[in-house]
């Protein structure tokens, strides 16, 4: 995969943000609240990705689809997988304008998944932390199925060692397998931390940089080379 230099004159991270703010179908509680949450993890996730040629990418869990509007802006092929029907969070007429192809599935429970090409990067981002079941063997399909052999996989979490809250499990560990319990209630379900982070993304991939961002309370983690 090839390195880029990046063209400036493709729109900034901020201005992908004012597009999703006056396009979101929550547009209130997009500019109230989220767009501030995105300034803690997104513009790490645009530093990296302006220095890979565009290519084809997924995104799971998309939320309200600045990095996915950000992508397309760069010339990427971007792919959506969310739990949530289209028109939730990205209105259906953003997502044909755009050209960014939405599936509504499960990735933990669904028994096939969108049949989609494999692609040269993935991204999940805030999205181990509200999984009802261990994400492990849910990450592990998703590479194997999409992720192309040289093709790399981001992933961003909140750092719950340095941030408060209450979850389900207090470790990936301790979740049941996909599909095996009724699902939890609660929305945070899945306490993350740096060595449980590292742990879980060694256990799947063959080669893994996992690390907590000093600048907010984000662990990080690329990973290519998926085990099996």
């Amino acid at each position: 995969m090839g390195l880029a230099t990046p063209d400036w004159s493709f729109p900034t991270l901020e201005e992908a943000q004012q597009v999703i703010a006056a396009n979101a179908a929550n547009a209130d509680y997009y500019r109230q609240y989220y767009m501030q949450w995105e300034k803690m993890y997104l513009p790490q996730m645009v530093e990296w990705l302006s220095l890979i040629d565009p290519g084809h990418c997924i995104d799971v869990g998309p939320g309200n689809g600045t990095l996915a509007y950000w992508l397309r802006q760069m010339g990427w092929h971007v792919y959506l997988l969310d739990n949530v029907p289209l028109g939730t969070f990205i209105t259906p007429e953003f997502a044909q304008r755009e050209g960014l192809h939405y599936y509504h599935c499960s990735i933990e429970t669904d028994p096939e998944l969108p049949e989609i090409a494999p692609v040269d990067v993935m991204v999940m981002g805030q999205v181990i932390g509200h999984l009802k079941y261990n994400p492990q063997p849910t990450i592990a399909r998703l590479a194997r199925q999409y992720l192309k052999p040289d093709g790399l996989f981001f992933f961003h979490n909140l750092d719950c060692e340095r941030t408060s809250g209450s979850y389900a499990y207090e470790s990936w560990r301790v979740m049941p397998e996909p599909g095996s319990a009724p699902p939890v209630a609660d929305m945070n379900t899945c306490r993350t931390t740096l060595a449980d982070y590292r742990e879980m993304m060694e256990s799947i991939f063959e080669s893994t940089e996992v690390f907590a961002y000093e600048g907010a309370p984000i662990l990080y983690a690329i990973c290519e080379m998926p085990k099996g």
